[in-house]
């Protein structure tokens, strides 16, 4: 299984994909695939970060689905991008937390676009133009991104470490658990008092 390197700092691409018959190209295909398989914390990877000169990355997008029983679920497919280019973008942003490939445990606070309109040839060769919203825009800009050569923390706007975030993030979720908790507590104690009021009121009665 050819499974690459991941470069620190890929250097920005110059050359398009014309021919997705070209060995070279279906082995980079085959190439990103294998080694973003050996890597679970990864959802995105460009050929330029396995020191690859092609106009390609290969992302983990969020795709929305039924089930059986017809309710709203999620699946992540792994999607090909060949000569993406970016042909709108939305003036509304958003904050985001993002990882890089190159480096394990630091995060970067990067704002991005909530919705694009992206063109870009599929693994078929195809010419698809598309929009992506919130996570998944966010992970296609970043493609984008890193075809110029350019990484989260040239965009960040802070720094930190996945460990605390993650932490700080299950502390509010603790948080928000025992609000509820109290809340429902409260409402439960009033709703018995109300009884007790009518138990009252029809004794009194009788």
């Amino acid at each position: 299984m050819p499974v690459r390197n991941i470069r620190q700092r890929p250097v920005a691409v110059t050359k398009t994909v014309t021919n997705l018959d070209n060995k070279y190209v279906i082995r980079t295909i085959r190439d990103l695939m294998d080694t973003i398989n050996t890597r679970p914390d990864v959802t995105l990877l460009s050929a330029n970060h396995i020191g690859i000169n092609l106009s390609t990355f290969i992302a983990l997008l969020k795709n929305p689905g039924k089930n059986e029983n017809g309710e709203d679920v999620y699946k992540y497919v792994l999607q090909v991008f060949h000569n993406p280019l970016l042909l709108e973008s939305s003036e509304e942003v958003a904050d985001g937390w993002e990882g890089c490939v190159s480096s394990f445990d630091t995060a970067y606070r990067v704002e991005r676009s909530i919705w694009i309109k992206v063109g870009y040839n599929n693994d078929l060769g195809e010419w698809k133009i598309k929009e992506y919203t919130n996570e998944n825009a966010r992970s296609i800009l970043r493609g984008l991104d890193y075809l110029d050569g350019l990484m989260p923390c040239d965009l960040a706007k802070d720094v930190g470490s996945w460990n605390s975030i993650l932490a700080a993030r299950m502390q509010e979720i603790e948080a928000h658990r025992q609000k509820l908790a109290i809340e429902e507590a409260v409402a439960a104690g009033m709703a018995n008092e109300a009884v007790a009021e009518v138990d009252t009121e029809e004794t009194e009665e009788g």
